[in-house]
């Protein structure tokens, strides 16, 4: 069975490690050639990887990637599928943690351990590896760590005699005021649905308890309403 690579970076500069594995996608004997597939269908996406493929088949003509993309939603069933059917590409994007350990665990993605240096590991930011890490082993590169930031409209805050938040408590305090002074407490641009999700997750992690949301992955079927029943009851005093 051909191992393949779990990428959520695409890591040009680790990539020759990879194709010592992937020679049976030669199409001759002098041209490795890498099939990647990506979520990267944006125009901001594009200006980052499409020159970065460029830049490495330019500069390695003997290893050259070949590009598909696909949409967030598409792509979620089709390596899914592919992966099952030992069909999936040499690199390929993905998603940390849960979305990605049944592939490790089925043996379908190549350990990287013996091909990521300890310099490479001890660059990477504090976390960034813990989603591409199972069974203290490393199945992944990350492409990007999200960060959440909120923007406060100190007008509001000086007209209404309040504080910035610094605790959870706060925050829920300040919320109130506001409400009765019929001003919406908060905010978010969710053009997509998953951008919305931010906040959800965030106050189900706070309110419910890492305790909690661990075991939730266990026996979501019975837990996952008691979460939602509890952020719930937090988001009303917000």
């Amino acid at each position: 069975m051909k191992k393949i690579v779990l990428i959520c970076l695409i890591a040009f500069t680790s990539i020759s490690i990879f194709a010592k594995n992937n020679g049976e996608n030669s199409k001759n004997k002098d041209v490795i050639v890498l099939n990647l597939w990506d979520i990267m269908v944006s125009d901001s996406d594009e200006r980052v990887i499409k020159p970065a493929i460029e830049k490495w088949n330019a500069s390695h003509p003997d290893i050259q990637v070949i590009r598909d993309s696909l949409d967030d939603a598409s792509y979620k069933t089709k390596i899914k599928t592919a992966i099952a059917a030992d069909e999936a590409p040499d690199l390929f994007f993905t998603w940390g943690g849960g979305f990605s350990e049944p592939f490790v665990n089925a043996g379908k993605v190549l350990n990287l351990d013996d091909y990521i240096s300890d310099n490479l590991i001890s660059r990477a930011k504090g976390g960034s590896l813990s989603y591409v890490t199972y069974n203290n082993s490393l199945y992944g590169l990350p492409y990007g760590m999200w960060v959440g930031v909120l923007y406060c409209n100190t007008e509001l805050f000086e007209k209404y005699g309040v504080e910035i938040p610094e605790t959870f408590s706060d925050l829920v305090n300040v919320s109130k005021v506001f409400r009765t002074e019929g001003i919406g407490a908060l905010g978010v641009g969710a053009a997509e649905k998953w951008v919305g999700m931010f906040y959800h997750n965030i106050l189900t992690q706070r309110t419910a308890g890492s305790d909690t949301v661990n075991a939730a992955w266990q026996v979501k079927q019975h837990l996952i309403p008691l979460i939602l029943l509890r952020l719930q009851q937090n988001l009303r005093n917000l």
